[in-house]
């Protein structure tokens, strides 16, 4: 089935409009008329390529295409996330050299599914990921629709397993190497997202000010700064590693790479035989703000330690909080005295 020719779309990055053709973005300008009478012209003087149908697409290549456009268009951390899980994904296939139109479904869920160490919510945003690509690919042009439309995903877990401070201790004695202890103590301490220490270089540190300092462009939303604070033992860590490393990411593991999100889970995975039980990196910023939550902070103080633009996140995920009745009492005699 021949491909049909993509409609012109507007970009809010560079405020024109774009139309996909033979595999090209072309700019039409600012102009939506003017933008239409182009892309009128170019599809009358221009005939598409003889056979430009879908199966000469690989699955590979479209990805390819899309890790592209994502490394041009969207933070470094958003690429290296969606090349991560796409990386896996091409590597799970039995046929790397797989037509799209010969891809299904199934390919994703069995990939999926091969990952027991994944809990639900990792696994949706795998899964989510790969359709993306596709998505994207049909969007502008590539193909005619995605072969991945429809994967079953699994529900997203609420994220409501804070680690306690005598659990931690337990955690922090089994971890032998110090990069990883690092990672854990600074999360511990400033209840950052996991992608967030991942990614802190010495020019986003501010020791003046007690902050780490994130610009909109490298922030998560891409909208406002985002400001992590410091505690004693973080401005510690973080002055050990900058005197360590002078470029370059400061939190890196044993063979002195940058963390990678699969290798952090491991390790939380190794330490379940441990502990007894499952926790991931995210739990640590959630017990960073129950602990702020139980010590009397306000709701509108613990959100902008965590970079939310309002407390609305805290009400849906700390519920467990207002519902903790030793709590409530202890509170109440406090407001008493």
């Amino acid at each position: 089935m021949a491909r049909k020719p993509a409609k012109p779309w507007f970009r809010k990055d560079s405020q024109a409009w774009f139309v996909c053709f033979q595999g090209k973005q072309i700019n039409l300008g600012k102009d939506k008329k003017e933008a239409q009478r182009r892309f009128h012209e170019i599809m009358a003087t221009q005939a598409p390529p003889a056979n430009d149908n879908l199966s000469v697409h690989l699955a590979v290549e479209l990805i390819d295409l899309f890790l592209q456009w994502t490394a041009q268009h969207r933070a470094t951390r958003t690429y290296d996330w969606y090349k991560e899980h796409l990386q896996s994904f091409i590597d799970s296939l039995p046929d790397k050299r797989i037509k799209t139109e010969n891809l299904r479904p199934f390919h994703i869920q069995q990939w999926a599914d091969a990952h027991e160490s994944w809990g639900d919510t990792y696994k949706r945003g795998a899964i989510t990921a790969v359709q993306r690509a596709f998505f994207w690919a049909e969007k502008i042009g590539h193909i005619e629709r995605s072969p991945v439309r429809h994967v079953e995903k699994p529900k997203a877990q609420r994220r409501d397993n804070p680690i306690s401070a005598e659990v931690f201790k337990t955690m922090l004695s089994h971890v032998k190497d110090q990069p990883f202890r690092d990672l854990l103590e600074f999360a511990w301490d400033t209840g950052c997202r996991p992608q967030e220490a991942r990614f802190i270089e010495g020019r986003h540190v501010n020791l003046e000010r007690g902050r780490i300092e994130f610009p909109p462009e490298e922030a998560k939303g891409k909208r406002r700064w985002r400001f992590i604070y410091l505690t004693d033992k973080a401005t510690e860590i973080v002055k050990r590693l900058m005197a360590e490393r002078k470029t370059g990411k400061l939190f890196l593991n044993r063979r002195g790479e940058p963390w990678k999100t699969f290798a952090i889970c491991n390790r939380f995975s190794r330490l379940k035989e441990k502990l007894g039980q499952q926790y991931a990196a995210y739990d640590l910023r959630h017990a960073f703000a129950t602990r702020q939550l139980m010590n009397g902070n306000d709701p509108a103080t613990v959100a902008a330690l965590l970079g939310h633009v309002d407390a609305t996140m805290l009400f849906k995920n700390y519920e467990h909080v207002s519902s903790n009745e030793d709590h409530l009492k202890d509170r109440l005699k406090r407001a008493a005295r």
